[in-house]
């Protein structure tokens, strides 16, 4: 079954809350045409759609922007098409004060002009409830795709040109100065096409080299240079341009292939917002008793922080007053922890007080773990490609063999003339086609399906990474858990007085348990008067009477005997009422995925949170392998003594930045802090892990795709070898047989996904 919203697989009607909630409120708002521009599917939201209703540094510094200026220019993640871009533009259009919207949807980036009065963090919290979310710009490196689509431009012409002279040629034009002219300018428009087009492979060959790595653009950069060597020298002693318009061609194809694979990438990058430094973080500093948004690059050691409820610490700090903050992102525990007065909060903890804390900066941003963090990311790794690269080094060996081979059998025939003929037609002949152009669309569709059930992937090579792979590692909360605890059962024996009371003190709390009460009880106001007390509690008074709900201690005072344990509590007067059970909510489809994944792999989970809770989880899941109380460290080794280049490492806090660097491959669920996901190969967008099986299985499908590709390959050069050996491979001939090879290698990698046109979840053969 799929889920109505976004048609990703669902146990019901719905993958998720996210998705059900943009479901309803696209329908009552009128607002589904949509689905039509979409094509009858939205956006995967995910589990968690709350919004805080709390200022945001971030989103305080954009506000300025806009009341100042009238424009506020934004980084947007989520948008994927036509049907994104009317959605936000309509959005946008209904809100009071709104001018005019600039949407760039390539780039992840929006400029608003709005009059003053305008909404900025309503329209914000609108959005993300339908998945999308908006932050600050922040500088980003420009990436290599508009470069190429230049220089494809500029190569397309040259070889649509030097055919054309070419045509004249193979048509039997004598030998007049037109002919010397037009050889002439074919020579000079090939040198310009190996220049402008060629050097992109060259510099990349030579990279890899200086790293010690061979990888495809080896065989590409030396099949252009070598031909082109040969043409030169041809053209020197026969005044023959021959072969020339073929390697214009197979340069500009060349670089479609590689544009189409960077495109695709660069696709999957921009969705997040940055999150690669820490130009997008933003704190509160008190400036003259006034707080400032400000940059946390600009905090040094003594600043006063002014910390709202759900910031980020940016710099380790001292506690002004007694506060509460979680530590998922550091230890993996989803539990709050009480900071008292004077102690010092940590680097990367977020603030769970109801209003706002006030703290000493002990160090500068530039000394903190979290731009350090921010700092390490996973790129692109030129050994991802595995056995393919290995393949085209062999090639390499094939072709100058031949070549020299064919060269010195005619030299030893007498017949120096038709050595570097014979020469030059295998250098031009044998196109890895298969390595430039047909593998980088093999790559794409694959991508493309996985984009299309929620998975985005970062980094080229990772599919081929991935189907070698034999142990996932998960961390607990946040990844094969929601993050969020929810009430186990609801209370026996309250009465309906005591519920109302009970759903309106958990209405009045921003802890995550007490959010699970007001979650499984009827929708209820907060309690007029509820006082929060970090560490402890909500408490209220009704009738006279003192209802409290929070830890046990606090809860029932002087009586506590500690057979509640770590239950929330929810008393009056010092006795107690109930005692609520918290369990982690899995995420939906996690039973069914980890199954499967076990017959392909072994299945670990590695958690900071106490082993009672992952042994629980681990149950449930019927995983036989797991560890709590683990240290980012102790993770990191797990993985490293343990074969880390065929090991996935799925996880999505700061605590798990260690394991996600060191596995040969990484995802993450934590779209929402994109930190994370520079670290990581892919990013999910769905709310369940389905998605990580259809990498798999995608995987599958390319290594066997790449295999046929190759032994295609292999055919087409040995057959071509053998003509181009025999003196058979005339210049008009070589410019026939390679983008024949072109078309038979794109046609075989069409056939192969055809299926996925009718369902992108088809199964793989």
């Amino acid at each position: 079954m799929s889920c109505l919203h976004c048609g990703l697989p669902a146990a019901g009607d719905f993958c998720c809350r996210g998705c059900e909630a943009a479901y309803r409120f696209l329908h009552a708002s009128r607002l589904d045409r949509f689905y039509a521009l979409r094509g009858a599917r939205g956006v995967a939201v995910g589990e968690d759609t709350e919004t805080r209703e709390h200022a945001d540094p971030a989103m305080d510094a954009l506000v300025e922007t806009a009341n100042a200026g009238g424009v506020a220019r934004l980084d947007v993640q989520g948008v994927h098409c036509v049907g994104c871009v009317w959605l936000i533009e309509e959005l946008f259009r209904r809100r009071a004060s709104s001018r005019r919207i600039d949407l760039d949807p390539a780039r992840g980036q929006a400029t608003l002009h709005v009059a003053p009065g305008f909404d900025l963090r309503a329209f914000a919290a609108e959005l993300s409830t339908l998945g999308y979310r908006l932050g600050a710009p922040a500088h980003r490196r420009e990436e290599g795709s508009d470069d190429l689509l230049m220089r494809i431009g500029v190569c397309v012409a040259l070889a649509g040109n030097v055919m054309f002279y070419a045509i004249a040629v193979y048509l039997g034009l004598d030998d007049s100065p037109l002919r010397f002219f037009l050889e002439r300018v074919a020579l000079a428009a090939g040198a310009l096409s190996v220049w402008i087009g060629g050097s992109v492979f060259i510099r990349a060959a030579a990279m890899g080299i200086r790293r010690g790595v061979v990888s495809m653009d080896l065989p590409i950069a030396l099949g252009i240079v070598l031909a082109f060597a040969g043409a030169l020298w041809r053209f020197f002693l026969t005044g023959d341009s021959g072969y020339v318009d073929t390697l214009t061609v197979f340069i500009a194809l060349m670089l479609i292939g590689r544009f189409v694979q960077n495109r695709a990438l660069e696709r999957s990058r921009r969705r997040l917002l940055p999150g690669s430094s820490g130009d997008g973080l933003y704190t509160r500093r008190l400036e003259d008793g006034v707080a400032r948004t400000r940059s946390c690059r600009m905090i040094i050691q003594g600043d006063e922080l002014v910390l709202g409820p759900g910031d980020l610490v940016p710099v380790d700090a001292r506690l002004e007053a007694t506060s509460t903050f979680t530590l998922d992102w550091i230890t993996g525990e989803p539990e709050s922890r009480r900071f008292e007065k004077g102690e010092i909060v940590p680097a990367g903890a977020f603030s769970q007080s109801d209003s706002l804390v006030r703290a000493t900066a002990v160090q500068e941003f530039s000394q903190s773990i979290v731009p350090r963090l921010l700092t390490e990311t996973r790129s692109d790794d030129p050994r991802g490609v595995g056995w393919w690269n290995r393949t085209g080094l062999l090639y390499v060996g094939f072709v100058l063999t031949a070549s020299a081979s064919a060269a010195a059998y005619w030299v030893f025939r007498g017949e120096p003339r038709l050595a570097l003929d014979v020469a030059t037609a295998i250098l031009v002949v044998t196109c890895p086609c298969a390595f430039g152009i047909a593998l980088p669309m093999a790559r794409e569709l694959a991508h493309a399906r996985l984009r299309r059930v929620g998975l985005h992937v970062r980094t080229s090579g990772f599919l081929e990474r991935l189907s070698e792979v034999r142990q996932v590692v998960f961390d607990k909360t946040g990844t094969l858990t929601t993050g969020r605890p929810t009430l186990a059962e609801l209370p026996r024996g309250l009465s309906a007085i005591d519920l109302r009371i009970l759903a309106a003190l958990a209405q009045s709390s921003l802890h995550p348990r007490s959010r699970a009460v007001a979650d499984a009880l009827p929708e209820a106001p907060p309690l007029e008067g509820a006082v929060e007390l970090p560490g402890k509690g909500v408490e209220g008074v009704v009738s006279g009477r003192r209802y409290r709900l929070g830890q046990a201690s606090w809860v029932l005072g002087d009586d506590y005997d500690g057979e509640t344990g770590e239950r929330l509590c929810f008393g009056v007067d010092g006795e107690l009422v109930a005692a609520l059970d918290m369990v982690e909510r899995l995420r939906v489809d996690a039973a069914d995925e980890i199954e499967w994944l076990e017959r392909r792999a072994r299945v670990v989970i590695a958690s900071g949170d106490a082993q009672p809770r992952v042994a629980e989880i681990a149950r449930a899941l019927g995983v036989e392998t797991w560890y709590g109380r683990m240290s980012p460290e102790g993770k990191a080794a797990h993985i490293e003594e343990n074969d880390p280049d065929r090991t996935l490492m799925v996880g999505d806090g700061l605590n798990d930045h260690l394991a996600l660097l060191a596995a040969g491959c990484a995802g993450t669920p934590a779209v929402e802090r994109p930190f994370v996901a520079s670290r990581c190969d892919f990013y999910l967008t769905a709310g369940g892990l389905a998605p990580i099986r259809h990498a798999f299985e995608t995987a599958d499908w390319l290594v066997r795709t790449q295999r046929l590709l190759l032994g295609v390959a292999l055919s087409y050069n040995v057959l071509a070898v053998a003509l181009a050996w025999s003196g058979h491979v005339v210049p008009w001939v070589a410019a026939v047989l390679m983008p024949l090879s072109s078309l038979l290698t794109l046609g075989l990698v069409a056939l192969r996904a055809a299926p996925w046109r009718t369902h992108p979840l088809t199964a793989l053969a």
